[in-house]
């Protein structure tokens, strides 16, 4: 285990071997990102809620910027203080928008949705352009990001500089893959092998035409031409009127049937502290036995947490294959092994 070293600035100030313990929690969204931290009694303490947060994680191997965001509460007890940060996944959250707009992408949505809230965007995918988008106020811009990117068969996520970055799921994240080694970082990991879902899950849209002809506003019947499956207990169908094309609405089905088999194979990882390990990248465990179906996953969610100088992350994602729909979001058969967590 290489000692672990945290640099915390808060407003104007830098706080490092003051800490007591922290828990960093980073996700796809629509997951809201958190820092906790917690201070001994005694430390000098004057940021208030709303003042710049920046958190970088050294376990031995170099500092990496995991979390920059905003201060959202300072809780006060006798013998500790406690703050609470955010970055603007809360914002997102908070919000909830009520606009309609014409002939634009995917992409360009969730960077205005990004804009009204001041979050800066990264990388965003284009994806599809719908003829129309209208949102009324019942989903939070969290959950409409999310949404839309699974139009598009990608991931939303906030890098650790605090932008938001929306990617092909197919491709890398915004934060590189990450190579462990069994018997070296590795601490424990489970994988497990749920009783997969025949269902097909086809999306349906709308319109005769794509967003740019004369007819994109017009209803259709029939919108896959009498080659959809059957609604049925082993076929779903979901409308998104918004969708105006077939090649579209499939892509959108692809990626409603990874999500669903991705599911169906989670794995989990617990490592000594290792910062790079993001939402979105992948980790790549090099020397498994093979026992262990996990050899490379995307990761959906990871807590880096440290206390009394030691330092752990613990990791869940899905395992990926290069012949899975959309792109390589299916899940692997995984056999299922005992977790050592």
């Amino acid at each position: 285990m290489l000692a672990v070293t945290p640099k915390l600035q808060i407003g104007n100030w830098l706080y490092d071997t003051q800490l007591a313990s922290l828990r960093l929690r980073r996700a796809v969204l629509p997951t809201v990102d958190r820092l906790t931290v917690d201070f001994p009694s005694g430390v000098k303490f004057e940021a208030a809620p709303g003042d710049d947060v920046e958190l970088e994680l050294d376990g031995g191997e170099g500092s990496t910027q995991v979390f920059v965001g905003k201060l959202s509460a300072v809780t006060h007890m006798p013998d500790a203080l406690r703050i609470t940060a955010h970055n603007g996944a809360l914002s997102l959250a908070r919000y909830r928008p009520v606009l309609a707009l014409e002939q634009v992408s995917v992409g360009d949505i969730i960077k205005k949705l990004a804009g009204d809230v001041g979050v800066d965007t990264g990388s965003v995918v284009g994806g599809p352009s719908l003829a129309l988008y209208a949102s009324d106020g019942r989903a939070t811009a969290q959950d409409e990001i999310a949404r839309l990117a699974g139009h598009a068969a990608a991931l939303a996520v906030f890098a650790g500089d605090g932008t938001l970055h929306v990617f092909d799921a197919a491709s890398s994240g915004p934060e590189s893959d990450v190579p462990l080694r069994f018997g070296r970082e590795l601490l424990g990991a489970e994988a497990v092998a749920f009783a997969a879902d025949p269902t097909t899950r086809t999306v349906v849209g709308d319109g005769a035409g794509g967003p740019g002809s004369s007819l994109a506003r017009w209803p259709i019947v029939d919108f896959f031409g009498g080659s959809a499956p059957e609604a049925g207990s082993d076929a779903r169908l979901r409308a998104v009127p918004e969708l105006r094309t077939v090649a579209d609405a499939r892509v959108a089905s692809q990626s409603w049937g990874a999500r669903a088999s991705a599911r169906e194979n989670p794995v989990r990882i617990r490592t000594w502290l290792v910062p790079t390990l993001a939402p979105g990248s992948r980790w790549q465990l090099q020397d498994a036995p093979g026992t262990l179906p996990i050899s490379a996953a995307r990761i959906t969610q990871v807590i880096h947490s440290v206390s009394a100088g030691c330092g752990l992350s613990e990791v869940w994602g899905y395992v990926e294959t290069a012949g899975g729909a959309g792109g390589g979001l299916l899940g692997a058969a995984a056999a299922a092994i005992g977790g050592l967590l």
